[in-house]
């Protein structure tokens, strides 16, 4: 598991991963790009995907959540 801080506006653009993974958002806001569609990730939520979607992710706010791949 990595943790990983994002300062407000940050952007990770557009990539794959190589295995399933899944974020778990401490603080902060994310908008969380999976195949085109967008989602808000707020602290508590949880979300996965799959291996080779295509995922991007932006700080809404500043932002610490945790990776598990």
């Amino acid at each position: 598991a990595s943790l990983i801080v994002m300062q407000q506006g940050h952007q990770i653009p557009p990539h794959t991963s190589k295995t399933d993974a899944m974020i778990l958002v401490l603080d902060g806001k994310i908008a969380f790009m999976l195949n085109e569609e967008i989602t808000i990730l707020e602290k508590g939520d949880v979300f996965n995907f799959k291996a080779l979607e295509v995922h991007a992710l932006q700080a809404l706010e500043t932002a610490r959540f945790v990776l598990i791949k």
